[in-house]
């Protein structure tokens, strides 16, 4: 008796009350907690069923759960994190303007970022993301946040030549892009009069992030925009048949380097036309402000690493075979990368000289561009050439 009296008066004394409290308190947080992840912010949020994320600086990084991108997730965090404060120096955003964190949403595959998008934009959506990125595995991710912080920095554009022009500079800032202007013959160039024609029919098409993250898409998801959705295609680094883009943004660069650096952009950033922004900073016409750009661009982009490629690659697509070949079949193979000897291959087989190809394409790593080149060879290995009338 003398014992169960004793428990029951320590059971009573004060400190023991407060310790068993404090752990009822805890078992009852802790159960919260549980309901609250696996119950309620499933139904709370149903666009982010599935997925998982890590809270990273200004970044939340998203994934699905079983997705093997997850492994990566604090180097990609890491490549944001430099890339974001390189592009706020560069563009002269004050980061105040950016809403953090960035929602960053990585997909596995093209299909997937369809799914997640048509999921945030849905009516069923439940959160709204006010800075959302998407990004494929191993992408790199600067060009879509150099949207990013234009869009919240600059604010919105109405000339999509000057958006794709200072999106690529952003993206790339140590390139020459006058090599683009110096390599193209004149039948591929286009001046800035019919730069200016094409972005009046469409053939600046805007990009995923215009389309669907920018804060000035929509927030929902109109029937009409699922065929934009389900059509959507993503582009890696820009490729020299990007024409358009690359001038865009050669011109943007030759605005930077004579209006008084990118300030002089921001400036003709705004609502309106390309001939109005551009009027802005220089009330010339688009004839004489191309015909400038044009003269600088031929001039300095000359001495640019790329030049050399860009040359033959765009001789060679301009149809010009003889001269690609001619400048290309100057080069010493030991110093090309594996993309320069595949453009020569392609130059050598244009002009039927097979045993050069032959040599040239034992230079090339296996893989799939080797196999591809040995299949033309293959093809037309033993063809004659003949010329009548301008026709080869």
């Amino acid at each position: 008796m003398r014992v169960k009296s004793l428990f029951e008066k320590s059971l009573r004394h004060p400190v023991v009350t407060l310790v068993g409290g404090l752990a009822l308190g805890g078992i009852a947080i802790g159960i919260a907690i549980l309901i609250l992840v696996l119950i309620i912010e499933p139904v709370a949020t149903p666009e982010l069923e599935g997925t998982i994320y890590y809270k990273e600086g200004d970044f939340v990084l998203r994934y699905q759960k079983d997705s093997p991108g997850r492994e990566d997730h604090a180097a990609l965090a890491e490549v944001l994190k430099q890339d974001y404060e390189e592009l706020l120096d560069l563009l002269d955003v004050n980061p105040d303007l950016v809403p953090t964190p960035i929602d960053v949403f990585v997909h596995d595959d093209v299909s997937s970022m369809q799914t997640s998008i048509s999921k945030r934009k849905s009516p069923e959506a439940r959160s709204v993301y006010l800075a959302p990125l998407d990004l494929l595995i191993g992408e790199d991710p600067r060009g879509r946040l150099a949207e990013l912080v234009l869009a919240f920095g600059w604010g919105r554009c109405g000339s999509q030549i000057l958006h794709a022009g200072t999106r690529l500079y952003a993206t790339e800032p140590k390139r020459d892009f006058h090599a683009v202007v110096a390599a193209m013959p004149d039948r591929l160039f286009l001046a800035l009069p019919e730069l200016i024609r094409a972005e009046e029919r469409g053939h600046f098409p805007e990009s995923i992030y215009q389309q669907f993250d920018s804060p000035y898409s929509p927030v929902s998801i109109a029937f009409s925009d699922l065929r934009k959705l389900f059509g959507l295609s993503v582009h890696g680094e820009v490729s020299p048949e990007d024409i358009l883009a690359l001038e865009a943004a050669s011109f943007v660069q030759f605005l930077i380097e004579t209006k008084g650096g990118i300030r002089a952009v921001k400036q003709a950033w705004g609502r309106g036309s390309t001939v109005n922004l551009l009027n802005r900073i220089d009330s010339a016409p688009p004839e004489e402000l191309g015909a400038r750009w044009y003269a600088v661009g031929i001039e300095a982009g000359r001495g640019a690493p790329d030049f050399p490629f860009l040359s033959v690659y765009y001789l060679l697509g301009g149809g010009f075979p003889d001269a690609a070949w001619t400048r290309s079949s100057t080069w010493h193979v030991e110093d090309l990368s594996q993309g320069e000897i595949t453009l020569a291959v392609r130059c050598a087989l244009a002009i039927g000289a097979f045993t050069e190809a032959r040599t040239l394409i034992s230079h090339l790593e296996e893989g799939e561009s080797k196999d591809d080149m040995q299949a033309l060879l293959i093809l037309y290995e033993g063809w004659t050439v003949t010329e009548a009338h301008g026709l080869r």
